[in-house]
Parts: C-alpha cells; sequence; structure tokens
C-alpha cells in the first residue's frame, strides 16, 4: 500500500514528456558534477523539495545528446555546476544544483541523473535565483516568459531577456565560418502597470521610464550630470530607480 502510494504521488508531481536536443562535448563531460553547497540533485530530492505537494513544479524528461558540429551552446551558463534557490508561489523555498536555462525553449531545467532532466513548471515558482542572478515567468502581450529581474521594484522593474541566435555556417573563405555556431544574445525590458515594453539603455528611453513631466525630467538630467552617471550603464539606472524618491 505504502509503495502504491509513492507511486501516486510521483505521478502527479512529474509529469513525463520527451525531447532531444544537442550540446557541446565538454558539457556531456561536466554532467556529473556537483557543486559544493546546496544539496545534491536527483528525482528524490526535487519530490522531497516539494513536500509532497500534489501542484506540480515541473516535470521530468530524458534526453538523447547525438553528435553535433554546432559550436556553442544552448545553456545561458556554460557548467551545469550552478547553484540556485527555488522560491515556490506556494511559500517553500530549497535549494538545489545542477540548474541552467535552456535559451532554445526559454525553460529552466535541471539534471537529475545521467540522462535525465527535471523541468521547471514556472507557473508555480515565483522566482528561481542562480548564482545570485533572480528569474522569474512574467507574463504578457506576447505570452509568459522568464526573465531574469535586473531590477526590481513594486512600481517599475528592469528586465533582461536571455536568448540564442543560430549563425549558419558559409562556404565563403572571407567569412571563415566552417561551421554552424550559436550566438547568445541579451535585450531589455521594463515592466511598468502590468505591461512588459522594449526598454534601451539611453536617455531618451530613461527619461520616459522615470519621469512625467519637465521638471521631473530636469531634476533627472542634473542628477545624472552632476553625479556623472551614463544612461547607458545598467548599475547608474539601479542607483537612479533606488533613489528616485528623493531625486524628483
Amino acid at each position: 500500500m505504502k509503495k502504491m502510494k509513492i507511486k501516486f504521488v510521483l505521478s502527479v508531481l512529474l509529469l513525463s514528456t520527451s525531447y532531444s536536443y544537442s550540446q557541446d562535448a565538454n558539457q556531456q563531460n561536466q554532467t556529473n558534477e556537483t557543486a559544493n553547497q546546496g544539496v545534491l540533485n536527483n528525482g528524490q530530492t526535487l519530490v522531497s523539495a516539494a513536500n509532497f505537494n500534489q501542484s506540480s513544479y515541473g516535470a521530468s524528461t530524458r534526453f538523447i545528446n547525438p553528435p553535433t558540429r554546432i559550436e556553442g551552446s544552448i545553456y545561458l551558463y556554460d557548467k551545469w555546476t550552478n547553484y540556485a534557490i527555488v522560491e515556490t508561489k506556494d511559500r517553500k523555498r530549497f535549494s538545489i544544483n545542477n540548474v541552467n536555462l535552456n535559451l532554445r525553449r526559454n525553460r529552466i531545467i535541471s539534471k537529475i541523473g545521467q540522462d535525465s532532466l527535471f523541468i521547471f513548471n514556472m507557473e508555480k515558482v515565483n522566482k528561481i535565483i542562480i548564482k545570485g542572478k533572480s528569474f522569474k515567468r512574467i507574463d504578457s502581450e506576447v505570452g509568459g516568459r522568464i526573465f531574469e529581474l535586473v531590477y526590481e521594484s513594486k512600481d517599475v522593474s528592469i528586465l533582461k531577456f536571455h536568448s540564442i541566435k543560430l549563425v549558419e555556417s558559409s562556404a565563403n573563405p572571407m567569412v571563415n565560418r566552417k561551421t554552424d555556431k550559436f550566438v547568445k544574445k541579451e535585450n531589455f525590458f521594463a515592466y511598468q502597470d502590468g505591461k512588459v515594453f522594449d526598454f534601451k539603455l539611453r536617455k531618451k528611453d530613461v527619461l520616459k521610464l522615470i519621469t512625467s513631466n519637465e521638471t521631473e525630467e530636469s531634476k533627472l538630467i542634473e542628477y545624472y550630470t552632476k553625479n556623472k552617471l551614463s544612461y547607458k550603464s545598467i548599475k547608474d539606472l539601479r542607483q537612479v530607480l533606488s533613489s528616485i524618491n528623493t531625486i524628483l
């Protein structure tokens, strides 16, 4: 009876799916590496972390790693030894290892075996902090996407979207590109009043995001000038947003 109960809970928590993907040989050698902090990942770890709650935090899957000639990786981090903290929407918090962001599918996953992955259901997760960086699913007009939270407040948030582009090989000797290559890309967005919109690190966008009249614009420009800040710096923008109530 006990075995039947465990099997039932596992079937509810972990939904089996299947897909294949490719990655370079170096990543394959890193499959069994683990970080020195946190908990070692396996199926039981994730089930225990979920405390056998019947709300699913994700799904397990198996993968095949066929030979490939594509340079680069579809993952944000080159290595899998990434310590992470998971904060769920039902107020649970647990730590895991071997976490990465699949840039092609925009999914956060964890290796739980030689050929098994755990795909997090971000509708059940509030945020996942990987190596000190927070990642969160945010719904918008184009659907739900996982963003890196560069800055977050109740009034405005600055987001970074990580993606990947496949640059195809070329027979042109002047190009010198014999194989296909994955190139990582980053784009900034802003989240305000329940909407996600394009945002660039430039004066025009910063003023539009923060100020609402000419008086506020003048004060913000003066602050940037006086403190020798750059509109192209995300670090300077964080400083401004953190002090905005005293600036305007």
